[in-house]
């Protein structure tokens, strides 16, 4: 978590290997990213990104297009996770409903929600979500972070967001303020001993009682 520019996307573009650091190094289970193979890197991570890639096809073929060879229960469990599941069933032709290019028929949230099937699917080591919950509900953003972490129980998820409320519950918190790690914790530790965490979470505190 961090202010707008304080470079929390690019250290993600760091992590799946985008970038390559001036100094310093990446660990992957204390192996450098330098020393894995691009490929392997490539299928490792699951990247849902801010800005969001939808091809036209079915609901079934978006889903596949990851890897052909999912089921269609690999797929129900996979909106089910996303909590788009219901959704889409209720739609007439459910799996076999046409998508339109970038989603155009879908809501912002629900593009969102599709997305993180989508990347569920590939069944990766490391799953980034990058400010990709933006468009949905509250309610429906801590179904699917449960659901992550009750139900895709194989994988490290790292969440990137200007939003405390997204990332309270998390294991760790890491918080970067003007390109710099200003504090490691989790939600309590980070309360008490990290100023930066503590004025975003009053501000953001402040906008919910005023809103």
């Amino acid at each position: 978590i961090g202010t707008t520019g304080s470079g929390k996307t690019t250290i993600l573009n760091l992590i799946s290997g985008l970038y390559e650091p001036v100094l310093g190094e990446i660990l992957i289970d204390d192996v450098n990213i330098k020393n894995i193979n691009p490929e392997i890197l490539k299928k490792s991570i699951g990247f849902v990104t801010q800005e969001l890639i939808i091809f036209s096809g079915t609901v079934r073929e978006i889903m596949k297009w990851v890897d052909d060879k999912v089921s269609d229960d690999e797929i129900i469990e996979a909106l089910k996770i996303a909590q788009i599941y219901d959704f889409i069933s209720k739609l007439p032709d459910g799996l076999d409903t046409f998508i339109g290019q970038k989603g155009v028929n879908l809501s912002g949230g629900q593009k969102q929600r599709l997305t993180i099937a989508r990347a569920i699917i590939k069944k990766p080591k490391i799953l980034i979500l990058d400010d990709c919950t933006s468009s949905v509900d509250y309610i429906t953003e801590k179904k699917i972070l449960r659901n992550l972490k009750e139900k895709f129980t194989s994988c490290t998820k790292i969440i990137v967001t200007p939003r405390i409320f997204t990332i309270a519950e998390a294991d760790k918190i890491i918080v970067i303020d003007k390109g710099e790690i200003v504090g490691i914790g989790n939600h309590k530790e980070l309360l008490e001993k990290c100023l930066v965490y503590k004025e975003i979470y009053e501000t953001q505190v402040g906008e919910i009682i005023n809103g």
